[in-house]
């Protein structure tokens, strides 16, 4: 699928695609469009629309999408602790290095964080 999906995002699909099958998060499913568009919240909430046995909701795979979704969408801010300017600097970099554009400005934030680093 060619979606990046971070530790906690990733482990609730593969349980929803163990049960679910793989064409569950086909191009065709509310799942499938939401994880491609890179719509996290979207995609967690297209989880509870799987919660059927023909055609009747079922308590138990109620509560299993719940959980999927809950774990889906659990915090997980890489940058917790930062500043709001190191958290910038940061995002920036990741920005800048993810579309491989302005190696002087990475440069740049390189040496600031560097700076930050020996001021901690």
């Amino acid at each position: 699928m060619g979606v990046d999906l971070r530790q906690h995002q990733f482990d609730p699909i593969v349980f929803f695609v163990y049960n679910c099958g793989t064409g569950a998060i086909g191009p065709g499913t509310g799942v499938g469009r939401a994880l491609r568009a890179r719509q996290w919240n979207a995609a967690a909430d297209a989880l509870l629309q799987w919660n059927k046995a023909n055609g009747k909701p079922l308590p138990g795979l109620t509560r299993r999408r719940q959980a999927e979704r809950a774990m889906f969408l659990e915090a997980d801010d890489p940058f917790e602790g930062y500043t709001d300017s190191e958290r910038s600097w940061l995002r920036e970099y990741d920005r800048l290095l993810r579309q491989k554009a302005n190696p002087d400005r990475r440069a740049e934030l390189r040496e600031k964080m560097a700076a930050q680093r020996k001021l901690i």
